[in-house]
């Protein structure tokens, strides 16, 4: 049974051209890429900032951590707690989103859904799911950036992201972190798969990273950086 969602990509803005920053005010020198600066005025909101690579100017999206996202669809984000087994589906179309929900909640998945890159930032550090359904063609942030500004955050690299589009971008979705991917249309089947490929990731708990590096105080930056509750940091 094919489940389409032929949206037109074109009318999406394209951010490809620019490099990422994602600042908090708890995290004010961690960078992306990019330069970052102090915003004192937009405290306690985060800001995204999108650098263009071709003039100065900077487009500043502010995320509000105590302001509540409205709901895409029918979600269960009253249901969630930290324990709970949660997905985030990033998806524009209202319909699919639906679809992809009903799927997860097959799964034994609460969901929570966004429509737009801001509003999954959001949702993202405020819940923190188990899991991300994430499709590229959004209307505010290109799904590639926000992969990688998702992989890139200390609160939410963790997060296993399936990325779900229609665009042929398979090698570029795996190397930027992304668990798995599934070119549109697709199939129910398909999509029990990628919940399939979340229980597995999940439920596989023991993760170990060696470093390998002879300067100490980069082998402790990186330390820092891959450290996780879930992941046991060794060194030689």
């Amino acid at each position: 049974m094919p489940l389409r969602n032929d949206g037109n990509y074109a009318q999406h803005t394209s951010l490809a051209s620019h490099s990422v920053s994602f600042n908090t005010p708890a995290q004010s020198a961690q960078h992306f890429k990019g330069d970052t600066s102090d915003h004192p005025t937009e405290d306690p909101s985060q800001t995204l900032q999108l650098h263009s690579s071709s003039h100065s100017d900077v487009l500043q999206v502010p995320l509000n951590e105590n302001q509540s996202v409205p709901q895409f669809i029918v979600d269960d984000r009253l249901e969630i707690k930290p324990d709970s087994k949660s997905v985030l589906i990033v998806e524009d179309d209202r319909d699919f989103a639906s679809v992809l929900s009903g799927i997860a909640h097959q799964k034994d998945y609460l969901c929570i859904a966004a429509g737009d890159g801001k509003s999954a930032l959001q949702i993202a550090q405020q819940y923190q799911p188990s899991a991300i359904l994430l499709d590229l063609g959004l209307p505010d942030i290109d799904g590639l950036k926000l992969l990688d500004i998702l992989k890139q955050d200390l609160n939410t690299r963790h997060i296993p992201v399936h990325v779900i589009t229609g665009r042929e971008v398979l090698g570029e979705t795996l190397t930027r972190g992304a668990v798995g991917f599934l070119h549109k249309p697709t199939s129910a089947e398909e999509l029990n798969n990628v919940f399939s490929v979340f229980d597995r990731y999940l439920s596989n708990k023991d993760k170990t990273i060696l470093i390998i590096e002879d300067d100490d105080t980069y082998r402790s930056s990186l330390k820092a950086m891959l450290e996780h509750k879930d992941v046991n940091i060794v060194k030689p």
